[in-house]
């Protein structure tokens, strides 16, 4: 609540000295915000403002970013269409633009929605290929949705594989 203040104070601001970009993810981390607090209208309200800033503004990599962000809403409304779409063209703006942490996080949201209905074999090619990309904020979550999947596809060697990874790589965060 007291960030959602904070965020609300700083769009005053961007609105009274016509900083886009910075109304953009004002109106983002607000989206964000009530996304963490459980109220997904609000927050695909405000994500959806940020979206269509960063439309006007030209600001691809942010936008590949919302959409992303979107699609993480609906699929904790598990509303797995909605977020396939949304992943799936956050991934083709992230692919145009080269941009790593979208590429791994939406490939992520989507191997998620996958496994959620239990289409393992998609699940697992999109899980893959989030790895090929070299991003740090979340690795050991990636490298441990691989290991659950390859875990449902009852290959537990593989699955033992990637949660010792994921393990080692929290590890190194934490040191």
């Amino acid at each position: 609540h007291k960030a959602i203040e904070f965020y609300e104070q700083a769009l005053v601001i961007d609105l009274e000295i016509g900083d886009r970009r910075g109304e953009s993810a004002d109106l983002g981390n607000l989206g964000n915000r009530y996304s963490n607090l459980g109220n997904a209208s609000k927050s695909i309200e405000y994500i959806e403002k940020s979206l269509a800033i960063k439309r006007e503004i030209g600001d691809r990599k942010g936008e590949s970013i919302q959409i992303e962000n979107i699609g993480h809403i609906w699929l904790n409304l598990l509303e797995y269409q909605k977020a396939e779409k949304n992943y799936q063209e956050a991934i083709q703006i992230a692919d145009e633009t080269s941009f790593p942490m979208v590429q791994t996080n939406a490939r992520c949201g989507l191997a998620e929605v996958h496994l959620l209905q239990n289409d393992l074999v998609n699940a697992r090619t999109t899980i893959e290929a989030a790895l090929q990309y070299d991003v740090n904020n979340d690795a050991y979550g990636t490298t441990a949705l691989h290991g659950v999947i390859t875990l449902r596809q009852g290959e537990r060697e593989t699955a033992q594989e990637a949660f010792a990874k994921s393990i080692a790589q929290a590890d190194e965060i934490l040191s």
